[in-house]
């Protein structure tokens, strides 16, 4: 998440079992950025993290679409911040079971809300399940609760 293009920038996610219960929460402020640096950086946390957990099957999801199409596409280039980052999290995918697929944004309310709590953690900030903030969310999807987009009428 980036407030800005670029702006202050913060990454969040959660892990959840097959089952859909919580197995743990990040997030951390990663400085000035703009919205596709700060989805990579997320993603490459999250790798790095399910590997150092030992979870080796792992279905990722991510509300951006253009990510999950430039993760796809094996002549991708990240920015060169990340290119070392990048290389690694290739890498330890190679050795994982692993999915990843596009979820639309209001299906991912757990993940941006970590990632808004991430403005006010400089450091990696980790839960072994999730903080309180997200309970609803994580509520409502695990009882397979519809999430709505509304499209507003333009104003005349």
């Amino acid at each position: 998440m980036a407030l800005g293009s670029p702006g202050l920038a913060a990454i969040g996610g959660v892990f959840r079992s097959y089952r859909g219960f919580a197995k743990g929460s990040f997030c951390q402020f990663i400085g000035i950025h703009n919205a596709f640096y700060a989805e990579l950086s997320a993603f490459i946390k999250a790798v790095e993290i399910a590997w150092s957990k030992n979870w080796k099957s792992v279905w990722f999801e991510m509300d951006s679409l253009t990510l999950v199409n430039c993760i796809h596409n094996t002549s991708f280039k990240p920015p060169w911040q990340l290119l070392t980052a990048w290389n690694n999290c290739l890498h330890l995918l190679r050795q994982m079971q692993h999915h990843i697929s596009h979820i639309f944004r209001e299906g991912n309310q757990p993940a941006d809300t970590l990632s808004k709590l991430g403005l006010h953690h400089a450091n990696l900030k980790w839960w072994d399940s999730h903080p309180p903030k997200i309970d609803a969310f994580l509520a409502q999807d695990y009882a397979s609760l519809p999430n709505y987009r509304f499209k507003q009428k333009p104003k005349n």
